[in-house]
């Protein structure tokens, strides 16, 4: 039913629309009341908003007449006269407050916007197209009758618009797929037909050369299938004598010795008997157990030799007998097994293989592994020897053992004993030499800050005594002339570019300015010898007027004397209004306490913790370093408030006391500040 509706409406404002008779222009509003609407602070933001509306409104009496496609567009017909009129109108409006904000942003406008032009050229660009700005003034200048009688027509206007686009958008995507689907389908066609003239000869090329292959493959065949059966020969060969253990040669000698100095090596395995006994599980396992096992007999013997007191690398006719056979054995077991294992590679594997890989590397690493084997050291006592034997010898060896854990032990004992005996001698020869610079530095400290928080007092003339500083308070009185004012700017001007990630968004750029404004005052004072004394302040704005009696009062190290000697004018006294005028910043260095005291106590601290090395005073010393200038803090704000507020106007009453009569140089002449 509302559908129904909507499609009545649209046929009778059509039907009006061709007929000439357009009463949906009547409503519309003036352009004063729309330029009325719009309210701003900013004079150039709030013509960019009446422009954009004069343009939106002016927009929206074509589209709804149908002179447009869509709003913002141009005519596709010619516009009747209430439509010339109408929007001429909003139009003549929006031009008159354009030139105005552009005028004002550029007095010398001649009808050309200009860069600078952006404060307002900007904005309006971006209300034009802000879609919530033109439904708000759509709500705010349509008066609700129209929008009640002709805002669903507008609204239908903009449902078939935009299915009107998204038809016709399909409707060129369809032809685009067809004319390419087209020219797709021909060539096609022709590279199927050169496909097919291109397969035909290489058809013929391929018969030819597979005959010819035909015949090399049957030759490189018969070839390769020789070359295999060699080489499977040659392999069969070279596993068969790899596998085949050489014969081991006879170790023993011929003639017994005596056993008298070495007892316990008459009952050690001959290495002909070590070798036909130990046996492991391939042609890699059993070698490398058989030197192993040789390896844990030498290594016996020589605990055995310590044990009773001897030393093992010494030759007598028993290891000649016994242990030198095992070590030629060992030698003679190396050399065979990696030569036969070695003979298993061809020249091939042997470049490429990996050195962890060749099976020489392999037996190499077990018997190195076996060394410490403890299951086969524990195989080889119960093979070759009886358990009298070990009950006997074993002792021993765990007799000597324990004896030398003991003078291990005994010694490590004394000489952790050294050592703790140097680090405490090391303590106090440290303690002896960092507590008095602790307690130097920390009596330093204290004294520094009970002198430098005794609260200044007027005291003795001519000396200012802060925190063991002191200063010497000058003066001049004379006529003020020549007084002179200059301001000097410095601008930052500061450009960054954001550069855009997106192709079809263009890149920006910003500038940033930043003023500073400094004030200087120059200014004479003409004592009563007739001598000129030149001032010059900075950003201290102090009243005076020429021929005024002023007095400047300054302060120097106390070395110091004369006006251009090391000192900065602190207080300006204008005799004539009877008022004083104090430049804080100098007021603050003069009473601020010292910061030396509390890192003399900081230093003190470590000093003590470095010392006793302990750690506790350094963490102290550093909460004292924070609660110190918390606590200095708030005695600067206390003490500049009393020197402003009291030492200052006495001050001022004493120079004013003494200007009585003729003008008198008042330097070296003022009471102090005495702590």
């Amino acid at each position: 039913m509302r559908l129904l509706s909507l499609l009545t409406a649209l046929l009778l404002f059509t039907t009006a629309t061709l007929a000439g008779d357009q009463p949906w222009l009547d409503e519309f509003p003036t352009p004063d009341k729309v330029v009325a609407a719009i309210k701003s602070a900013n004079k150039n933001d709030a013509a960019a908003q009446q422009v954009a509306a004069l343009d939106y409104v002016s927009s929206l009496a074509l589209y709804m007449g149908g002179a447009t496609n869509k709003l913002g567009a141009t005519p596709t017909r010619e516009l009747t006269a209430q439509e010339k009129t109408l929007t001429g109108s909003y139009t003549t409006k929006a031009e008159q407050i354009r030139q105005a904000a552009l005028k004002s942003i550029d007095g010398d406008f001649k009808g050309t916007p200009l860069p600078s032009d952006a404060a307002f050229t900007a904005p309006m660009k971006r209300y034009a197209a802000d879609g919530r700005f033109q439904s708000a003034i759509y709500n705010a200048v349509m008066l609700k009758t129209w929008r009640d009688s002709y805002g669903p027509t507008l609204l239908q206007k903009e449902k078939d618009r935009v299915q009107r686009e998204k038809d016709e958008a399909a409707a060129k995507v369809a032809a685009d797929r067809k004319a390419a689907a087209d020219k797709a389908a021909a060539d096609k066609a022709k590279l199927l037909a050169d496909r097919q003239a291109a397969a035909d000869k290489l058809a013929a090329d391929r018969k030819a050369a597979a005959d010819k292959v035909a015949a090399d493959k049957a030759e490189a065949q018969a070839k390769k299938d020789e070359e295999a059966r060699q080489k499977a020969a040659a392999e069969a060969e070279r596993t068969r004598i790899a596998q085949t253990p050489e014969v081991p040669p006879t170790f023993a000698t011929a003639d017994k010795p005596s056993f008298s100095s070495q007892p316990w090596l008459e009952e050690f395995p001959s290495a002909d008997r070590v070798l036909a006994e130990i046996k492991g599980a391939d042609h890699i396992d059993t070698p490398a157990r058989q030197q192993a096992a040789l390896f844990i007999l030498t290594r016996f013997h020589a605990q055995l030799a310590i044990a009773n007191g001897q030393d093992p690398n010494v030759q007598s006719d028993a290891t000649n007998y016994v242990i030198k056979p095992y070590i030629t054995a060992t030698q003679w077991l190396d050399q065979s097994t990696m030569r036969r294992l070695d003979g298993l590679l061809t020249d091939q594997q042997r470049t490429s293989m990996a050195p962890a890989s060749k099976p020489s590397n392999k037996y190499t690493t077990l018997a190195q592994q076996l060394h410490s084997d403890t299951a086969l050291d524990s195989q080889v006592r119960k093979q070759f020897f009886s358990d009298a034997f070990l009950a006997k010898w074993m002792g021993t060896i765990t007799k000597f053992q324990q004896d030398q854990q003991a003078k291990q032990a005994a010694a490590f004992k004394a000489q952790q004993d050294k050592v703790e005996s140097s680090k405490t001698a090391g303590k106090i020869a440290n303690a002896a030499l960092f507590i008095p610079i602790a307690g130097v530095l920390g009596a330093l400290g204290v004294f520094g800050i009970l002198r430098g928080w005794r609260r200044p007092r007027l005291g003795s003339p001519d000396l200012l005594d802060l925190e063991s500083s002191r200063f010497r308070l000058s003066s001049i009185a004379g006529l003020m002339h020549g007084q002179r004012d200059r301001t000097s700017t410095h601008t930052h001007v500061s450009t960054s570019t954001n550069v855009s990630s997106s192709p079809y968004v263009p890149s920006s750029t910003s500038t940033n300015v930043s003023v500073s404004t400094t004030h200087h005052k120059s200014f004479f004072l003409r004592g009563h010898d007739g001598k000129e004394y030149p001032f010059q302040t900075t950003d201290w704005d102090v009243p005076m007027d020429e021929g005024q009696i002023m007095t400047a009062v300054w302060y120097h190290k106390r070395k110091d004397t004369g006006v251009d000697q090391g000192g900065q004018t602190m207080m300006l006294i204008n005799h004539a209004s009877d008022l004083h005028y104090t430049k804080q910043p100098l007021i603050r260095y003069i009473v601020k306490p010292n910061k030396w005291p509390v890192l003399a106590i900081c230093g003190g601290c470590a000093a003590l913790d470095h010392a006793l090395g302990i750690g506790l005073f350094t963490m102290l010393g550093v909460l004292f370093f924070i609660a110190y200038f918390i606590v200095r803090l708030f005695a600067i704000r206390s003490r500049m408030k009393e020197f402003i507020g009291t030492f200052c106007p006495a001050i001022h009453t004493e120079l004013s006391r003494r200007l009585s009569g003729p003008l008198v140089e008042a330097k070296n002449d003022i009471p102090a500040l005495q702590q």
